[in-house]
């Protein structure tokens, strides 16, 4: 009962929303998985066209055993077609800049001026599960950015998150990307927490092009308390930064085949390790419907360190019916009476009788050192309407 208000309520909302255009258009899509238990998804988008002043989506999970269903996002936004503004109310992830992204019951807001100046603000209430109380919690934050020429902009932000009355996050951030046509580009992030005082989550990434490569640098830094409030235990236990840094390279061999390489250094709690994969992919046609793509990978680590293969297959069937297939050996280097080698695999179908209808289906198949074996299937069903 609970599940089919839920979704009435979202599809309530979806048309009150597309009604005010002329011209609207609206997309359902449905996810069954099942076993070990059967839950799904419903994700609804609506919008409103000619003008395209409105629109709305909302993703409900259906619930799980005695777990009841729970809306994950329910959005509704107006907006300004010429992108000068727009205003967002609902359940959403909230994320700009550099800040971390919060799950909120509230609004966001952002404004654009002709001169490349932007302020953004959100507000609102920390999501809890079900019915759970919300007392003394709140957020806020904001990001002011400033566009610089047409190859640059750069961003400054801040968030401020209490739970139950203490500061959960307080964190300020700046951002900034910069592009001069295919040569070069670049990009960086960096927050700051504001209770513990340090970096909790820092990027940096520069990329060069030159036909037919393209070359890649990067650095990242996270710590734990980017993803733990300041009042969990855990943060104020094992609050351990990571590091990576590495290097990836592009490579155009054939209009139809490409091939990537990266390899990165990796350091958790001053344990070094590495993480190195190389990957062709071979277009079958020159828009990509169908692909062939193999894949190696070393992961190293001081307690989780493996080789792996994987191999990907896309293929058009017919015109309306169309197969995938992917497959991954893992050999560990100490399988510790776990077995010695984990696979995985998974093959699907995709079935699409007219343009408004999608149908999909896939088995999932894997041996892992926690499963002996596992089989689980997911069906998906979308439908669409309204205008073009």
């Amino acid at each position: 009962m609970k599940r089919c208000a839920f979704t009435a309520s979202i599809g309530i909302l979806l048309f009150s929303v597309t009604a005010h255009g002329q011209t609207y258009r609206l997309r359902a899509d449905a996810y069954v998985s099942s076993p070990p238990t059967t839950t799904g998804l419903v994700f609804l988008h609506g919008e409103a066209r000619k003008p395209s002043y409105f629109d709305s989506e909302a993703a409900v999970w259906m619930g799980s055993g005695e777990t009841p269903a729970d809306v994950l996002v329910m959005t509704v936004r107006a907006r300004d077609p010429m992108g000068r503004a727009e205003l967002r109310v609902g359940r959403m992830m909230a994320s700009m800049g550099a800040i971390r992204p919060l799950h909120i019951d509230g609004a966001d807001a952002i404004v654009r001026a002709p001169w490349g100046s932007s302020i953004e603000f959100f507000g609102g209430l920390p999501v809890t599960f079900g019915l759970a109380p919300r007392n003394y919690s709140w957020v806020v934050g904001g990001r002011a950015a400033q566009r610089i020429g047409q190859r640059a902009t750069v961003g400054f932000s801040y968030l401020h998150s209490r739970l139950e009355g203490k500061a959960a996050f307080e964190e300020i951030g700046i951002d900034g990307a910069a592009s001069f046509g295919r040569v070069f580009d670049g990009a960086f992030t960096t927050s700051l927490d504001l209770l513990r005082i340090g970096v909790s989550d820092a990027r940096i990434s520069i990329a060069t092009r030159f036909d037919p490569f393209r070359i890649e640098l990067f650095a990242v830094r996270r710590s734990p308390s980017r993803l733990l409030p300041a009042t969990s235990l855990f943060a104020a236990l094992g609050d351990v930064p990571s590091d990576r840094a590495g290097g990836s390279i592009h490579w155009r061999a054939a209009p139809r085949l490409d091939v990537r390489g990266e390899g990165a250094f990796e350091s958790l709690g001053g344990a070094l390790g590495g993480q190195f994969f190389l990957r062709s992919t071979l277009r079958l046609d020159d828009r990509g419907d169908g692909a062939l793509g193999l894949e190696l990978r070393r992961q190293g680590a001081p307690t989780a360190a493996w080789t792996g293969i994987r191999g990907t297959a896309r293929l058009p069937l017919a015109p309306k019916l169309s197969a995938s297939t992917e497959l991954e050996l893992v050999w560990p280097d100490d399988p510790r009476d776990r077995g010695t080698v984990w696979p995985w695999g998974i093959v699907a179908l995709r079935y699409a009788p007219a343009s408004a209808w999608d149908v999909s289906g896939a088995v999932e198949a894997n041996a892992s050192p926690t499963n002996s074996a596992a089989i689980r299937a997911l069906v998906r069903l979308g439908y669409s309407w309204g205008g073009p």
